[in-house]
């Protein structure tokens, strides 16, 4: 009687465990859809505290503070300069290409993609920013981003997911004296991410977001010699 009592205890919980789903795949838009827009930071962590920065780490959520999607701990990794096209009186544009490293999303249960079961956490593999910084007479007056970050969620079986943000922009910083207004998150620490916070940074918008959550994850297929393969079965 125990040993049946004993199976039927473990068919339950594993029939329960297996019975929770990931998130429901579909593309989600903040752009008359059910996908709230947002805010964000982006701390500047390490001497002189400044936008570029190796370390620096975005921190971001939807307008209600976090009650439907939060970003954390993506870093930045690289900067590339793409095109400067400022003439001798200091007017045009730069633009960078940035890539971060690290990070987790995370979406709540109660929104468009959940079952009111469990909240969900994804991984970030990729994370790109293209900025592109407006200059007048030598001094910086704005900041668009276009964002575009991937990865899988937490477990793998959940599927993955691609976040596209095409309307980022700047509201303000700390090296102009400004304070980091009320509803904005947090900026976050990349020594110690994400309880650690630090007092440098800049924050502002994120709008125009599309959030794509595939069923599956898709790995390329890769071009193998018959060398490679010898080679994989020869250590």
């Amino acid at each position: 009687m125990r040993v049946l009592l004993s199976l039927v205890v473990f068919s339950f919980v594993v029939t329960t465990a297996f019975a929770i789903s990931g998130p429901s795949p579909g593309v989600y838009k903040s752009l008359g859809g059910s996908l709230m827009e947002g805010v964000f930071s982006e701390s500047w962590v390490d001497e002189p505290h400044r936008e570029g920065m190796a370390h620096n780490a975005i921190h971001a959520w939807d307008n209600a503070q976090g009650v439907q999607w939060r970003l954390y701990c993506p870093s930045i990794a690289t900067v590339t300069l793409l095109v400067d096209t400022r003439d001798q009186n200091g007017n045009g544009f730069v633009q960078y290409s940035t890539d971060y490293s690290g990070g987790s999303l995370w979406l709540s249960k109660t929104g468009p993609w959940g079952h009111n079961e469990i909240d969900f956490i994804a991984i970030v593999d990729e994370f790109n920013v293209v900025s592109t910084h407006i200059y007048y007479l030598g001094s910086q007056v704005s900041v668009d981003s276009d964002i575009r970050f991937s990865g899988h969620f937490d477990p793998p079986v959940f599927g993955c997911f691609e976040y596209v943000l095409s309307n980022g922009a700047i509201e303000g910083t700390t090296g102009l004296g400004m304070q980091l207004p009320t509803g904005y998150p947090a900026f976050l620490d990349y020594y110690n991410c994400p309880s650690g916070t630090v007092s440098w940074g800049a924050w502002g918008i994120a709008h125009d977001i599309t959030l794509t959550i595939y069923g599956s994850c898709f790995v390329p297929t890769q071009d193998t010699t018959w060398g490679g393969i010898k080679a994989l079965f020869s250590e």
